[in-house]
């Protein structure tokens, strides 16, 4: 389980290199922001245009 991205308040407010970090570089155990779910986000290995194509999309379903 996860939060969901439509109107999600971080998605919409934070900077794209933000956003891009916390996809690439994960929230795990203290780091984590939503700390009801159980589950941790995993890092993901991405190069920067990958990284930048899901940072758009995440804004756009933010919206």
């Amino acid at each position: 389980m996860a939060p969901a991205f439509k109107g999600n308040a971080w998605v919409k407010g934070a900077a794209d290199a933000e956003v891009s970090d916390t996809i690439l570089k994960g929230r795990e155990g203290a780091a984590k922001k939503y700390k009801q779910y159980a589950i941790g986000m995993p890092k993901q290995k991405l190069n920067d245009d990958e990284a930048k194509a899901i940072v758009a999309t995440l804004k756009s379903m933010a919206q």
